[in-house]
């Protein structure tokens, strides 16, 4: 993963390119070159933890360094949710 375009990275683009009066631009030219990603073993309470810690809510998700997904708040949430009513009918 070198890099991740988040939807405040194309707005900060957008105005830009409205500032400068430029139609186009690279995706390297906007992207965020830091990028915090998880493993695909990390536990959902932990996701949860960093995404709320980090104020993130999608995370790339990594196997051996190697970019094999994404993952959102809603996905969590949702695999949380499950959980909880598969431990409740057991």
């Amino acid at each position: 993963v070198v890099g991740v375009v988040s939807e405040m990275d194309m707005l900060k683009a957008v105005e830009e390119m409205a500032y400068y009066n430029e139609g186009s631009g690279n995706v390297g030219d906007f992207m965020c070159t830091t990028v915090d990603v998880i493993d695909k073993e990390m536990d959902m309470f932990e996701i949860a933890k960093r995404m709320r810690t980090l104020k993130k809510r999608r995370l790339p998700v990594v196997e051996e360094g190697v970019f094999i997904g994404q993952i959102s708040a809603r996905s969590v949430l949702q695999a949380l949710q499950s959980s909880m009513l598969e431990k409740e009918t057991a």
